[in-house]
């Protein structure tokens, strides 16, 4: 391999070529600005020295491990993510920023576009506004739980000093406890119950009602056996409740200072939480359409969860005039027994903490940094943050802009970053992966003529978005972005206001869709989310703008470098169609079989390998100990991955084959790289999205939640499984990434 030396001086020699004006190839070597660049950043992050056979991840990815240190306010740093991130936020945040010298400004007479850039400026204001944050102090929150005591009285509060006869049981409280949760569930606050609009994988053309699980603090039903971590949550839920009812920020991050009283408070709301974990469901059983979807009126419901109140629990949930459409979705069917029996045996007096303190967890965040210290203590112990780090406000903010009024510096900026052809580039790259899956499937032996009929089908109406939303809203359209966000109030001196009315708008925006026929134009998410995914229900792949820049995607690319990147991403959206989960729905999104039994059984054969691939590959917790992916929960994820790689480069392969003198199709080599072929700089291109350095405690909480393996396994599962792989790079038979036995789907 060339030294670095070298290496730089060919990259300078290049940068000098285009200086001059020199052709953009030299001895087939790509000699663009662009090549130029990406050699550079491809050159950094690898380490050469190593044998790709042995670690494709070190090899790849070795030098971004040695250059890149995990921010102290983040949980990991990867080449993907964390760059476009910090590249997006900073593009987001001149756009918000009033006092931006680039920041837009509305056309004379421009109505629409004056309303849209005062609501995301005033949303960015009001959060930057700290002195004015800090003077309002903890009376917000106070004030909510004050309506929460009002609303759902008890006769031992812990939560306030006057006298009430209520009830203490809920037996004799339950209207009051539907009223709540209704309230609760309007304000987008956690509640045992989840209620949330999807489409009805039955009849895909309406959305329906779904009823969940829901209401656990620590998110993952593993983090309830964690002793580590309760204790910390524990002593978290006392300290906040004395900050926000108690003593305030002044004594309040002591243990010893924080009275019992709210010490027994937190352990009753824990009871509690940990009651609910035990009744929740294995997220990998979660993930299952079939177990997922059993349709229930709201009777049946009821009389499984007598204690609730179902009508008037919709009734406040639910915007005002709102017709529930029957059956409803219960997402899991044993949970609503269950949560009967733990509501049955819960005082009065542990509901209301157990509510008070979803209110305190969710909007805490609104609140001035003195009132967040404790949250961030138990932030160290699940991501390993440490505690004391103070962030960036203005990342917040951008945050909080993006998340409640994304599509707004949305439409600025998709004019900045997604331009001239790349829109066009990625269609074309996308109908050329479909086109790679249509005539693949015929080659499957294990496929019979009728599933092979249904795959042919889904494959031809497979619906493609790139870049932005077209409607609800029109994303490029100022007056439909007006219209869309007309009803949220802002204002620039009430920013814990501005977080509650937002919250409930969009809970409002959310359920205003039941009944009513799903929206297929509407992208989902702000086009400057970097992402990408596949709805079975609409049987329909998305790309925002967010994610098609560089390292995934640029228009001046090599051809092997968008095949082995976005490609390999638009690959693995295809293959989710087809996968342990979207096989079960048909070519219209209905959850249909159209398998036969045979070739289902063909399916769950080759599965099983990854299964059993993955379920051995482990990371590391915190204190050294290796854990096992759960090769289950990530089976979906994994057959993506790995048909995504596969699809994407018998894809490129043709092209480059069809024009192996580069005419039209261009694949040159890059300066400095001149050793490394198309075939293997197309492996490295896919290595690169996933470069990534994470804290173990972040690592566990992946491997215990996300239906994504860790960064490293996706690079090395997928390159393991791969014929082409061993071919690019001459890998003997046997070695660690070339293992004899290898799993294959598509």
């Amino acid at each position: 391999m060339p030294s670095k030396l070298i290496v730089w001086i060919a990259i300078s020699a290049a940068v000098q070529a285009v200086a001059s004006g020199a052709p953009t190839t030299n001895n087939g070597i790509c000699t663009t600005q662009q090549c130029v660049l990406m050699a550079a950043d491809i050159i950094r992050d690898m380490h050469q020295d190593v044998d790709p056979c042995v670690d494709f991840n070190e090899y790849a990815c070795g030098g971004f491990f040695d250059n890149n240190a995990i921010p102290p306010s983040e949980t990991e740093v990867d080449s993907l993510f964390s760059h476009l991130s910090k590249s997006n936020r900073a593009i987001i945040r001149k756009i918000v920023n009033p006092n931006s010298p680039s920041a837009p400004k509305a056309a004379e007479g421009d109505v629409a576009a004056a309303n849209n850039i005062k609501k995301m400026q005033a949303a960015y204001v009001s959060c930057m506004k700290l002195d004015k944050i800090a003077s309002v102090g903890r009376k917000p929150m106070q004030d909510d739980i004050q309506k929460l005591v009002q609303m759902f009285p008890v006769a031992d509060s812990a939560l306030t000093t006057k006298n009430t006869s209520a009830s203490a049981s809920l037996t004799t409280n339950k209207q009051n406890l539907a009223t709540t949760l209704g309230y609760f569930v309007s304000q987008g606050l956690d509640t045992p119950l989840g209620l949330y609009p999807a489409t009805d994988v039955k009849n895909p053309e309406k959305t329906v009602l779904v009823v969940s699980e829901n209401g656990l603090g620590l998110g993952s039903k593993g983090n309830y056996a964690a002793s580590r971590i309760t204790s910390v949550y524990q002593r978290t839920i006392a300290n906040m409740f004395n900050l926000i009812l108690g003593d305030g920020p002044q004594n309040s991050t002591a243990t010893t200072t924080t009275s019992t009283s709210w010490t027994d408070v937190a352990k009753d709301v824990y009871a509690f939480e940990k009651s609910l974990a035990e009744i929740s469901s294995n997220p990998e059983d979660m993930m299952d359409p079939l177990q997922t979807y059993n349709p229930m009126n709201v009777i049946q419901i009821a009389a499984a969860t007598p204690l609730i109140d179902w009508p008037l629990f919709l009734e406040k949930a639910l915007p005002p005039g709102t017709m529930v459409p029957e059956p409803l979705t219960v997402a899991s069917k044993d949970y609503l027994p269950k949560l009967e029996a733990l509501l049955q045996k819960t005082s009065s007096k542990t509901m209301q903490s157990y509510l008070a303190w979803t209110l305190i967890r969710r909007n805490q965040v609104s609140l001035d940094s003195v009132y967040q210290q404790p949250m961030k203590d138990l932030d160290q112990i699940l991501s390993g943050v440490p505690a004391g780090t103070v962030d960036d406000r203005s990342k917040t903010c951008v945050s909080f802009v993006n998340r409640n009024f994304g599509e707004l510096p949305g439409h600025y900026f998709v004019q900045q970053v997604f331009n001239g052809d790349s829109r066009k580039e990625v269609e074309s790259i996308i109908a050329n992966l479909q086109n790679t899956y249509t005539k693949s499937f015929p080659k499957y032996a294990w496929l019979d003529k009728t599933t092979l009929q249904g795959a042919l089908t889904k494959m031809a109406v497979m619906g493609v978005k790139v870049g932005w939303s077209v409607s609800n809203p029109d994303t490029s359209s100022s007056a439909s972005l007006d219209q869309f966000y007309k009803a949220v109030e802002i204002k620039e001196d009430d920013y814990y206001g501005n977080m509650v009315r937002s919250s409930m708008w969009q809970i409002q925006k959310e359920f205003g869709v039941l009944g009513k026929l799903v929206d297929v134009g509407s992208l989902g998410m702000p086009p400057q989310t970097i992402n990408a995914f596949y709805d079975p229900t609409a049987n329909q792949i998305s790309f925002p703008a967010g994610i098609l820049q560089p390292p995934a995607f640029h228009v001046d690319n090599p051809d092997y470098a968008n095949y082995g990147a976005i490609g390999v991403i638009v690959g693995h959206e295809i293959t989710h169609g087809f996968d342990n989960q979207g096989h079960m729905f048909d070519s219209t999104g209905k959850m249909e079989n159209w398998w036969t039994n045979s070739t289902e059984e063909a399916f769950n054969t080759r599965a099983s390998c990854f299964v059993n691939q993955y379920g051995n590959f482990t990371i590391k917790d915190p204190f050294g100990k290796e854990i096992h992916l759960n090769g289950h929960m990530t089976l979906g994820e994994n057959i993506a991955d790995n048909g995504g790689l596969k699809k994407a480069f018998e894809t490129w392969q043709a092209r480059y084959q069809s024009d192996p003198s580069g005419k039209t199709i261009k694949n040159p080599r890059l300066p400095g790289l001149e050793a490394l072929t198309p075939e293997q700089l197309f492996f490295v291109s896919y290595a690169r999205l996933w470069c990534s350095k994470a804290r173990p405690e972040s690592l566990l909480q992946q491997v215990m939640t996300d239906p994504h393996s860790p960064a490293e396994w996706r690079i090395k599962g997928a390159v393991q499984n791969s014929e082409y792989f061993a071919q690019a790079f001459k890998c003997k038979k046997g070695a660690p990434m070339n293992p004899v036995k290898k799993c294959d789907v598509w």
